[in-house]
């Protein structure tokens, strides 16, 4: 028939909270799609798109967001498309969203 085996139902769907799944999307996703309609591989376009899209309030924690935002001196010295693009506007968005404790120095 048809049916799924029960036995293996568990690695078909998991059943996640909204912050989990950013959680988990977090530290697996590696391609995202952008405003301008291409897809953009890297773990740091995902992880931008994901700060842009949802609200803080689903955002992974703050030691994450710290740990990952200390390349931003990187990111000015070469700006990767997502941390320019004005679509996005990534920058203004951490600024004004990210926990001042996990903000970079230089921001």
């Amino acid at each position: 028939g048809f049916a799924m085996n029960s036995s293996h139902r568990h690695t078909f769907c998991k059943h996640l909270s909204l912050r989990s799944l950013i959680d988990e999307l977090w530290e697996t996703r590696t391609l995202t799609h952008s405003a301008s309609g291409l897809y953009v591989p890297g773990t740091d376009a995902s992880r931008s798109e994901l700060i842009s899209f949802f609200t803080s309030d689903y955002w992974v924690s703050t030691n994450k967001i710290c740990a990952w935002l200390a390349k931003w001196d990187e990111w000015e010295s070469e700006p990767p498309a997502w941390f320019t693009d004005p679509n996005l506007g990534f920058q203004a968005l951490v600024i004004n969203h990210v926990p001042e404790e996990a903000l970079p120095p230089t921001v």
